[in-house]
């Protein structure tokens, strides 16, 4: 018995060190050479070390110099102990043969080594290219979360890798990987504010070679972790822009032209469509019940307003929104003096940069949220000398003229006044403006329309008779 458990302990370690050169080979060609060091260390060097250890003994038992130790042993332990060294041979072999091949072939154990490890983004780096090259999705997944989910040194070392490799960005299977790592929610501040960049190159990438669908897929992702972003940040808000800004422009915000395509309706879809995702994010943000992240989405409103301009329609709808965050926003109490102020005077700039400038349409439209901004600070109680201000930046004083005959200030054309505003709080706004009051007429129509939109509790007696 001892011969065979010689020859095949022998044979075990024969295969197992075949294995190792197969592994090796794989992970020169499908990893990179330098991880061969760790990978001997950390898969290879115990099973091996082991199978030699066991071989030893089964040797020591079989032939006549055996140590003393070994010879005062009886033959049939002598022949148990081989037995159970075959065995665990087997054993051996076997198990660290299919660990081995499992980890080379699924690459998360090998990965793994790297996660919460310093100094090791070269190695990294090289099998992520590797893995790009051999259109190794699952590697490629592995490594891109090891670096940019683990040390922050390796994050920023991977950054500035995909930096100087952004060609690599523009491979459709590589930019979407890179773009479920990056947009693993929760989006948090740093994450937004450290992949700015990244997401604008993949989403112009794709514009630019005006594959549609593939970027409706990035800017469903930019839409959904914006969606889900908790709390809603600055950081938030400038990604938001950035991907409205690439939507319609080309260049950067100090030189750019408008974004053309071969054919115009396919990019005007996805305009569309990401207007319909601006709205849904509105949403989200009014739930979270904070004024900063109010503050944030109105500031990339009146960005994306400006952005939009060549394409009067979506231009128009980006504007409307101003009212669904005026609306929406007052009851919540969540829109502050600051978020006002900011408004306005991003409001003001616009309406000198429209291309209808001199469309009445739009710029009553802007007149009436303005004034509804001012009437809202009256009722948050800031001083004359702040309305007057906020006014002025808003260049709402343009908009006024003199009646010839009744020697009276007017708006060009009266804006539209918000039941849900005071008529005391309008009289008030437009007295800082020179204007008079609100009329009877308009303070009953406003009066009336809170009315019909106010709930009336019914109540039914025990006798079944109505009243309110």
């Amino acid at each position: 018995m001892r011969e065979p458990a010689f020859n095949t302990i022998a044979l075990m370690l024969t295969v197992y060190v075949a294995a190792l050169v197969w592994g090796i080979q794989h992970v020169c060609d499908r990893y990179t050479p330098n991880l061969l060091v760790t990978f001997f260390r950390r898969a290879a060097l115990l099973p091996l070390i082991t199978l030699v250890i066991l071989l030893s003994i089964a040797g020591s038992l079989l032939f006549p110099w055996t140590p003393p130790i070994f010879a005062s042993i009886p033959s049939w332990i002598g022949d148990v102990l081989s037995s159970a060294l075959l065995l665990v041979s087997i054993v051996v072999t076997i198990a660290a043969v299919y660990w081995m091949m499992q980890s080379l072939a699924k690459g998360t154990p090998i990965i793994a080594w790297f996660r919460k490890r310093k100094g090791q983004i070269t190695t990294l780096e090289d099998i992520l290219l590797n893995a790009i090259h051999h259109n190794d999705v699952r590697l490629t997944h592995e490594v891109l979360d090891a670096t940019l989910h683990g040390q922050p040194e390796n994050r920023q070392a991977m950054i500035k890798w995909l930096e100087d490799h952004s060609t690599l960005l523009s491979i459709n299977w590589v930019a979407k990987e890179l773009i479920g790592t990056i947009l693993a929610p929760p989006l948090d501040h740093e994450a937004a504010h450290i992949y700015y960049d990244f997401l604008g190159i993949i989403l112009s990438e794709a514009l630019d070679k005006e594959e549609f669908a593939h970027a409706q897929f990035i800017l469903d992702a930019f839409c959904d972790a914006l969606d889900k972003a908790q709390p809603w940040t600055e950081a938030h808000m400038n990604l938001l822009t950035h991907t409205g800004f690439i939507l319609w422009k080309i260049g950067d915000p100090d030189a750019s032209m408008r974004r053309t395509t071969k054919i115009p309706e396919q990019l005007k879809n996805l305009q569309w469509w990401f207007y319909s995702r601006v709205h849904r994010i509105w949403h989200r943000v009014l739930h979270l019940k904070n004024t900063d992240a109010v503050n944030c989405f109105v500031l990339a409103l009146c960005e994306l307003i400006r952005d939009t301009t060549d394409t009067k329609d979506l231009c128009e709808f980006f504007l409307s929104l101003v009212y669904d965050v005026l609306d929406d926003a007052y009851p919540e109490h969540l829109l502050n003096g600051e978020t006002l102020k900011d408004l306005v005077n991003e409001l003001g700039h616009l309406r000198l940069e429209l291309p209808d400038a001199n469309d009445e349409e739009i710029q009553k439209e802007i007149d009436s949220y303005m004034l509804a901004a001012l009437a809202i600070l009256v009722e948050l109680g800031e001083t004359e000398d702040a309305l007057r201000h906020t006014a002025g930046n808003g260049y709402l004083r343009r908009r006024i003229i003199k009646e010839k005959w009744l020697r009276t200030s007017r708006f060009k054309s009266d804006p539209d006044y918000f039941y849900w505003l005071s008529p005391s709080s309008y009289t008030a706004a437009r007295q800082v403006l020179g204007l008079p009051g609100l009329s009877r007429k308009q303070i009953t129509e406003l009066t009336d329309q809170k009315k019909i939109v106010t709930p009336i509790t019914i109540s039914i007696d025990k006798e079944g008779s109505f009243f309110n």
